[in-house]
């Protein structure tokens, strides 16, 4: 056997207490870090796979994509430098030229879906009680093409939509809300006071808790019926070859048609961004638990050092190099590191296991996305950065031991008695 991998076997079993020290280090590092990414990753996952899945990648809106400057200051014959407090134009709430749009977006290559819709904001009434919500109306095989409208029906369903007169789909939050049930009739009041009766014929959990308690949807001709804009757009919905690349392809499309269009990142732009300070706050605790392991393990080689420096002079003294001295140290941490690595993904497992299985208190009300738990992220790639965690962890705190190990004199130490 390799000289310096049997002193460093020997070392392992010969110093047991030292060694289930480190290794018990080392697991509760790697078991804790492997739970924590997991739940952060599969909470971040699970919000976008639902806000992508739920909405539109893109959405063309009305707003223009840049502000026109004002006449007075392109005046050349004014000084002035800066208007302030200017009345905002009354911007039209119509996409202009939706058809060549339409038609322009049809032969692009990296869009997959196109919904045209109109949304308008309504007075939900049932008996006595009026709810406000936002009503969105749709050509329902687009708008399935773009979301997977018709795999989130829970009751009903929403291709009704094409055959029922004054057919209207609603989110589940509202549903429960107002006592709702598939065949129940329902009063829609627009802004301008006009109304209609309108049949329920789906109720739709997207597992996005602002859509589900604020969304309703009808045919796109009963809406602009209803908002008494015929022939009208107000947005345009878009779906991508790659969500990711979202915002790059909306600022391409908002320079093409003078029109903004919006990536999903800055719809949800406030929870990506709280998303973004718990993931540091918590990797910030992790980090000190990480150094807190570290300077453990690195004090109980430290300890060993000294406890065996008799033992490393007789070795030298007999002809073991300091290099090889090392090397065992190195190979000693390495598999302590390895031990106590394995065993920390055996417990992070078992936490995300158990974490799994938990159910919320909470009311999906209360969440920006609907669950009964956590969702636990489990990829290869979690467990391997995890293991070279451990390993890292237990090298880089041997390392200055396994060099003062090297450094011990054994003419001294002998003398010394």
């Amino acid at each position: 056997m390799n000289l310096p991998l049997y002193l460093g076997i020997r070392s392992v079993r010969a110093n047991l207490r030292t060694s289930l020290i480190v290794t018990a280090s080392i697991t509760l590092a790697v078991g804790v870090v492997l739970t924590m990414s997991s739940l952060l990753f599969g909470f971040r996952q699970e919000f976008i796979s639902k806000t992508v899945n739920a909405s539109a990648h893109i959405r063309i809106t009305t707003e223009t994509g840049q502000q026109r400057p004002q006449p007075a200051l392109l005046s050349a014959t004014h000084s002035l430098t800066a208007l302030e407090n200017v009345k905002p134009p009354d911007l039209p709430e119509k996409i202009r030229g939706h058809r060549e749009i339409l038609a322009s977006l049809q032969r692009s290559p990296e869009i997959l879906a196109i919904s045209p819709a109109i949304s308008t904001n309504v007075i939900l009434r049932y008996g006595a009680v009026s709810y406000p919500a936002t009503l969105l109306g749709i050509v329902p095989e687009e708008e399935n093409k773009l979301n997977g409208l018709y795999e989130k029906a829970i009751a009903g369903s929403v291709g009704d939509l094409k055959t029922q007169d004054k057919g209207l789909a609603m989110g589940k939050s509202i549903a429960e809300k107002m006592g709702l049930e598939v065949g129940n009739t329902v009063q829609l009041t627009a802004r301008d006071g006009n109304s209609y009766l309108f049949r329920l014929v789906a109720i739709i959990s997207t597992g996005v808790t602002s859509i589900d308690s604020s969304r309703l949807w009808v045919n796109l001709k009963d809406a602009q019926t209803l908002a008494g804009r015929y022939n009208e757009l107000s947005e345009i919905g878009l779906k991508i070859a790659n969500y990711e690349t979202a915002e790059t392809v909306a600022a391409q499309l908002t320079e093409r048609y003078a029109y903004r269009a919006e990536p999903w990142q800055e719809t949800n732009a406030n929870i990506l961004s709280l998303l973004v300070i718990i993931f540091a706050n918590i990797y910030f605790v992790l980090g000190g638990l990480i150094l807190a392991a570290g300077f453990g393990i690195f004090n109980v080689f430290s300890m060993s050092v000294i406890d065996r420096q008799r033992d490393l002079a007789i070795l030298q003294a007999i002809g073991v190099g300091r290099k090889l001295l090392m090397q065992s140290f190195l190979i000693q941490g390495a598999a302590v590191g390895l031990i106590g690595s394995l065993a920390g993904l055996l417990l992070g497992q078992l936490l995300i296991e158990w974490l799994a299985s938990l159910s919320f208190g909470t009311s999906d009300e209360q969440r920006p996305v609907s669950g009964s738990g956590f969702n636990m992220l489990q990829v290869w790639w979690l467990y391997a950065g995890s293991l070279g965690l451990g390993m890292f962890l237990s090298l880089i705190s041997a390392l200055l031991p396994a060099w003062r190990a090297g450094k011990v004199n054994p003419v001294e130490v002998i003398r010394g008695g």
